[in-house]
Parts: C-alpha cells; structure tokens; sequence
C-alpha cells in the first residue's frame, strides 16, 4: 500500500483493538496502519540473533539481557530468580497476571538486578501504570505531532532493529501540548513493541534524537526528566543505542543534570554528536557511526544513509529490502518455506554464567481481561474471537 492509499485502509491492517474501535474515526485509521512489509520483513522471519546481542555485560556482575528467546535457555541466575519471584507473589497473597508471561517477569527482574522484592513492585506498579494508559487512543494534538514528524520509524538496522526518529525541535513551535507529547511518544513505544519488533529476536529499537536548532529555552527539563524516569521503570532493556545528534554545550549542561537519574545501562548507549557538515557540505560529520549498524539504503540522506528524506513521516513504510544482515544469521535454506522459530543455544551464556538449567513452567498464572496476552505476531495469530482482539492484541510492554 502506498502513501496515497491511506484513505483505502480496512480495520483489519491496523493495530486497533476492539475496544478502541468505536473511538476512532474511519479517517484516522492511517494512524493505526500496520505496513506488513515494514513491520515483518520476510528474511527477518528467518533471522536468528548473534551470540553479542542477546546479553550485554556477559559474565560482569549485572548483565543486561536484550533478548528473551521463546525456548531460552536462560542462566541459572534468571531461572533461580524467576521461581524466587512465584514465590514472592505467592507470600503477598497476589496472583499473577496470564499478561506477565515468564519472559516478561524476567525482563523485569533483569531490570532491577535480579532483586526480588523491587522487581515486585516494580511489576505491581507497571501493571497499574498499563491499566490507566490503556487504550491508546491517539488526541488530534497526537495526530499532528505524528504528521509533523516529531516522532516517526525509518528503517531497520542490520539486525532488523528499528530506527525511531525524534526531532526535537518541532517541540519548540507555539501551542504543542507538552501532555501530547509525552502521551505520543508512548503510543510510538507501544507501536513498535506491537507490530515492529518480533519476540525472541528482534526485541530493541535504535534511537536518533535530532537535537538540530532546538532553543535551549524551549527543552522541558523537568517534564523531560520524569518521562525519562519513567521510560526506566517500564521500558526495559528496550533502547538497543541513542544517537543524540548536533549536541551543543548547552544540551550537554541539560544532560549533566538529568543523567544522575539514569540509569548506569541507559548512560552507555548514549552516542552524543556535535553535528554539522564536513568542509565539502556533503556528508554529515556522524554518519559513518550510524551506518557501521545499518545499510544505506535504510538510512535518511540528512543522517548520510541513500534514502530520500521523508516528507509524509507516518504510518511508517517498508523503504528498502536491503539490510546489510550478517548471512551466518539467516537461517533460511534453498528449500525452506517454514521460518526458523528455534533459536541456538547461547555459548555466553553457558561459558561466561554457568549452564543454564531448563525451562521452568510458571506455578499460576491467571487471565486477565484488561491485559491480554503477549503476541506481536501479526502473521501466525489464530482467527478471530469473539470478545477478543482482532488483528492486533495489546501488550504492556
């Protein structure tokens, strides 16, 4: 579907729940569209993960986990900890939701240095967080915040991780809703964990904060702040690194007074960038720092990659079928036509943690009607029932 099809898009290519249908209007369906070519490109079906990119820290004292394979293994530490956390629920009398499958308990956990009782009611408070942002419905202030371009997907890297793109500076116009754009930055989280990321393989995205020509009088320190704060307590290990780009001493005094609340994890993905153009005005001075992850052709002119800059910057589009993706990760055989859904054991782990034990069944897990299930697999869910999600159920990150 092209850009001038919008107008032509059926509920069923889109992310809207059945709860969401009767509040949003038939022309605003383009804000919800899911490109099925975008969101599950088909070599990325058959992509397995390199060994460096499912933990970070390997074998350091809190390693950061980024990928939760569907059939692990997991190390010893997560699995002895996960069962720790049954039982802790289980002490404070409190059932556990179906929504909070194992590999969302542990991502938990890992966010919280495997401490028990934080991850406890870092769950408990997430889960009340989830039930009062849910649904997601877009305000017209969301709506021309996305169509202005502020925050917009472009691209995957080569290993099909998606570039989200802030430009900053469209916060500095006159009238923007500072709830709006809190309140759209995380729909576009929800977003790419619904449709763009795929479970088991592809489960971060890359950050390109375009800094350029923001006043400094105009960034929201506190505001700013207290989302990144809050991005902390419920997205974990999503951010897999953050391009801050035409950073300027200002930004940097900015940065020094919120980076004490970040996180020690968070701090060494961020990439800071003065900007500007080399002496031939034609390459970006941060260019080869992007494209040492990312195809070219996935990349923006502005940011050095080939791809026209965008002009219409949503509902996000395949823009090229060109990745760049290490071929030992692709698993896909002449005469495959299954994807590979196994994913290898990690030597990482078992050398650099211990052999990981099996997989352990939760002990109770039961349904809840306001946060189903995961599933951000467009192309193997079930036919539709009745009360249930359509085409797209939400997740709680």
């Amino acid at each position: 579907m092209s850009i001038d099809d919008f107008d032509q898009i059926a509920i069923q290519d889109t992310c809207i729940t059945p709860e969401m249908e009767q509040e949003v209007a038939k022309e605003d369906y383009k804000y919800y569209y899911v490109d099925k070519r975008y969101s599950r490109p088909e070599t990325m079906e058959y992509y397995t993960p390199p060994e460096e990119l499912l933990m970070i820290g390997a074998g350091k004292k809190n390693p950061e986990r980024m990928i939760y394979p569907l059939d692990g293994p997991y190390t010893e530490q997560e699995e002895t900890t996960y069962e720790q956390l049954l039982e802790y629920f289980e002490d404070k009398d409190t059932e556990i939701p179906e929504c909070m499958t194992k590999r969302r308990a542990l991502r938990f956990l890992n966010g919280n240095a495997f401490n028990v009782k934080k991850t406890y009611k870092n769950i408990v408070q997430h889960l009340e967080w989830r039930e009062e942002m849910k649904p997601f419905i877009l305000t017209q202030g969301d709506m021309q915040l996305l169509d202005k371009g502020f925050l917009y997907i472009h691209g995957r890297d080569k290993n099909f991780r998606p570039f989200l793109i802030t430009n900053a500076i469209i916060i500095a116009e006159k009238g923007i809703n500072p709830d709006d754009v809190f309140h759209t930055s995380w729909f576009m989280c929800h977003f790419l964990i619904e449709n763009i990321l795929k479970r088991g393989s592809v489960e971060n995205w890359v950050e390109i904060l375009d800094l350029g020509g923001l006043p400094i009088s105009k960034i929201p320190v506190k505001a700013l702040k207290k989302f990144m704060i809050e991005s902390q307590i419920h997205m974990k290990s999503r951010i897999a690194k953050m391009f801050l780009l035409y950073v300027t001493w200002g930004i940097r005094t900015i940065y020094a007074i919120i980076s004490p609340f970040l996180e020690k994890r968070t701090k060494e993905k961020i990439v800071m960038k003065k900007g500007g153009f080399t002496p031939n005005q034609e390459n970006f001075v941060f260019n080869e720092e992007i494209l040492e992850i990312a195809h070219p052709s996935q990349i923006e002119e502005k940011y050095g990659g080939e791809a026209e800059n965008l002009t219409e910057h949503w509902p996000p589009i395949s823009i090229s079928d060109e990745y760049g993706t290490d071929p030992e990760c692709i698993t896909k055989s002449s005469s495959s036509t299954t994807p590979n859904t196994h994913k290898r054991p990690s030597r990482v782990h078992q050398e650099a943690v211990g052999t990981s034990s099996p997989p352990s069944q939760p002990k109770h897990f039961i349904t809840d009607p306001i946060l189903p299930t995961e599933d951000n697999e467009p192309d193997i869910r079930p036919a539709p029932v009745a009360g249930k999600g359509k085409n797209c159920t939400c997740t709680i990150f």
